[in-house]
């Protein structure tokens, strides 16, 4: 992950955070209905949160 060049991507990136950690619950319940695995849920997530 590349560090904000400006304030502005810094808010921006803070803000992203904010929202994926609040529905990060949610998202985790949708992944492993459709994969039936709590360890292939937890992959997806951090795939899409870009912590591979």
């Amino acid at each position: 992950m590349t560090h904000p060049e400006t304030l502005e991507e810094a808010r921006a990136l803070e803000q992203a955070v904010s929202v994926f950690t609040e529905l990060r619950p949610r998202l985790f319940g949708i992944a492993y209905r459709m994969l039936g695995s709590v360890s292939e849920a937890e992959d997806v997530l951090r795939e899409a949160a870009g912590r591979d």
